[in-house]
């Protein structure tokens, strides 16, 4: 069991649960995780131009709240002394709500100031499933491995813009989705004490898919 606190402009929490279980053929494995914390950014962007027209001072602000978990959970099974078979799956989950205000203030010149919030949020999630078999021969050293991972991920994002005066001028509506599979095989044989040769196959499917409307509109 761990814990912890970080400590920032807000404070920012972490913890996590690691289990291990073997018995006979059976080793079982899962580790429990999250993070949980608001982070916080100001800063005064300060310019003067050659001609002394359209000096400005930009003043940002942000803050975003992170909400983050995760968890791995596997098994190993040793079918005999030289052959083990292994799964695994990974699921992460992200909660994040963000605020981002910019102000530019014209201190010379006839620009007009201009200030924006803008406010996102999002719930991505990522899951890996990976299945893989290993091989040991007589041999020392000399393995083959086979292995199959798949993943997917989603990220969507909604945004609203306001101007200064809290104004609704646009939004935004965002969707990322992605896929992967890859398979490969692995070979490896020791020539000497100081050489080995290794070998393989690999083979790997992408797929993404985006969409992005303004005003709920593509």
């Amino acid at each position: 069991l761990n814990t912890g606190v970080n400590f920032g402009i807000t404070p920012k929490f972490n913890g996590s649960i690691d289990m291990n279980y073997r018995v006979n053929k059976f080793n079982f494995y899962t580790t429990l995780s999250t993070n949980l914390g608001q982070s916080r950014n100001r800063g005064n962007i300060v310019t003067e131009t050659y001609n002394g027209i359209d000096n400005n001072i930009m003043s940002i602000n942000l803050k975003n709240d992170n909400k983050n978990y995760f968890t791995k959970t596997g098994l190993d099974f040793y079918l005999n002394d030289k052959s083990t078979l292994s799964f695994y799956t990974i699921q992460s989950f992200n909660d994040n709500e963000g605020f981002f205000r910019t102000d530019v203030n014209y201190t010379t010149g006839t620009n007009s100031n201009i200030s924006q919030i803008f406010n996102p949020s999002g719930n991505d999630k990522n899951e890996t499933y990976n299945l893989a078999y290993r091989y040991k021969f007589d041999k020392a050293d000399k393995t083959l491995d086979f292995e199959l991972n798949y993943n997917r991920n989603r990220d969507p994002e909604n945004s609203n813009f306001f101007d200064g005066d809290y104004n609704l001028t646009k939004t935004n509506q965002i969707l990322n989705k992605g896929n992967n599979l890859i398979f490969n095989a692995d070979f490896v044989t020791p020539v000497s004490e100081s050489a080995k040769i290794e070998t393989g196959i690999e083979s790997r499917l992408d797929g993404t898919k985006n969409n992005f409307d303004i005003n709920y509109l593509y």
